[in-house]
């Protein structure tokens, strides 16, 4: 995802359209691992502002991962839009600008930041997913289970009561 910029040079307000398609095979975030299933499009334009240049447009890719509730394989896909800055210069006073050099601009390092940036915080396989039981381990969407009841149970302090006979057989009513 190398662009040559060195046509826009010294030609202020030059923009260089461009057009990528890339296999990406998969990225880690936050311990979740993402799966693209598509190649991923990146549609935009390079402009010369006469110092730096501005990079805008648009990323589409569809990707799968899990669960976060119930981990079953669930697929979604992405597609927004960015404007970034790139420099030769690193400057402290604009330090989200991305460094180039060589009159050759790497879009890799934007795509990605970008990509986990947007990536929601939460994949669910549907909103009202039960996730897995806390006791046996079962997905609760596929079945219901009663080991938190019953877990409630036994650990309540009332569980001894469930050993007590009140039945007094030589009781006289």
């Amino acid at each position: 995802m190398k662009i040559d910029v060195t046509e826009a040079l010294n030609k202020p307000g030059k923009s260089i359209d461009f057009n990528c398609t890339r296999e990406l095979a998969s990225i880690v975030i936050s311990e979740d691992e993402f799966v693209f299933i598509s190649p991923l499009v990146i549609l935009g334009k390079l402009m010369y502002t006469g110092k730096d240049y501005i990079a805008k447009g648009n990323i589409a890719v569809e990707y799968s991962s899990k669960c976060n509730r119930c981990t079953k394989a669930i697929s979604n896909s992405l597609n927004f839009d960015f404007y970034e800055e790139y420099s030769k210069v690193e400057d402290e006073d604009y330090p989200d600008r991305y460094l180039f050099e060589n009159n050759v601009i790497d879009l890799e390092l934007m795509v990605l930041d970008n990509i986990s940036l947007t990536m929601p915080m939460k994949h669910l396989c549907e909103e009202k997913c039960k996730g897995l039981c806390a006791i046996c381990g079962g997905n609760m969407n596929d079945k219901d289970c009663n080991c938190i009841e019953q877990e409630k149970i036994d650990s309540s302090p009332f569980a001894i009561m469930k050993e007590l006979s009140f039945e007094d057989e030589d009781r006289e009513v």
